[in-house]
C-alpha cells in the first residue's frame, strides 16, 4: 500500500475590508404605457448609424449590403485594385459573396487580402450568381440592395 507523506496545513489568512453599503434605490411607481406615435418608434436605419465604408477598414456591413460595396468598388478602382469593367465589379461584388459565405472572424480583412493579391480564382458559380442578382435589384431597382441569403452557401461551409 502505498502512502503519501503528511502536508502541514498551510496558515489561512483572513482579511477584512471595509465596503461601501450601497442604499437601496426608491423604485418609481409603474406609470400607465402611454402609446406613441409610430415615426417616434421607428429606428433609423443601421446603415445610417455605421461610418462611410472604406478599404482602410472593411466591416462586414460594408459586403452585405450592395450600395457600400460598391462605394467599396469606386475606391478600389481609385486605388487600382481593379478595372472599371462591367466584369470586374461582377467579380468584386462575387468576392464578397464569397467571403460572406465563408464566415470568417475577420470578414474585412479576408476580402481585403483577397482583394489587394487579386484572388479571383476563389470565386464559384453561385458566388457570382449572387453578385448578379445582388447588381440587377440596385441598378435596375427592386428588393433592398442589402444581402440576406442563407441558402446553399450555409449549407456548403457545413458541409
Amino acid at each position: 500500500m502505498l502512502r503519501l507523506p503528511r502536508a502541514e496545513p498551510d496558515p489561512v489568512v483572513l482579511r477584512n475590508s471595509a465596503a461601501q453599503r450601497l442604499q437601496a434605490q426608491s423604485v418609481p411607481a409603474p406609470q400607465p404605457a402611454v402609446p406613441t406615435p409610430p415615426a417616434q418608434t421607428e429606428e433609423p436605419p443601421a446603415s445610417a448609424l455605421l461610418p462611410a465604408p472604406t478599404l482602410r477598414h472593411i466591416l462586414v456591413q460594408d459586403l452585405r449590403d450592395t450600395e457600400r460595396l460598391l462605394h467599396l468598388y469606386d475606391q478600389a478602382i481609385t486605388a487600382g485594385l481593379t478595372g472599371r469593367s462591367e466584369a470586374d465589379r461582377l467579380n468584386f461584388v462575387a468576392l464578397a459573396h464569397h467571403v460572406l459565405s465563408y464566415r470568417p472572424d475577420n470578414a474585412g480583412g479576408l476580402f481585403s487580402q483577397l482583394l489587394r493579391k487579386r484572388q479571383f480564382h476563389f470565386i464559384t458559380q453561385d458566388d457570382e450568381d449572387t453578385a448578379q442578382r445582388r447588381l440587377k435589384r440596385v441598378l435596375y431597382g427592386g428588393t433592398s440592395p442589402v444581402f440576406h441569403d442563407a441558402s446553399a452557401t450555409e449549407q456548403r461551409r457545413a458541409g
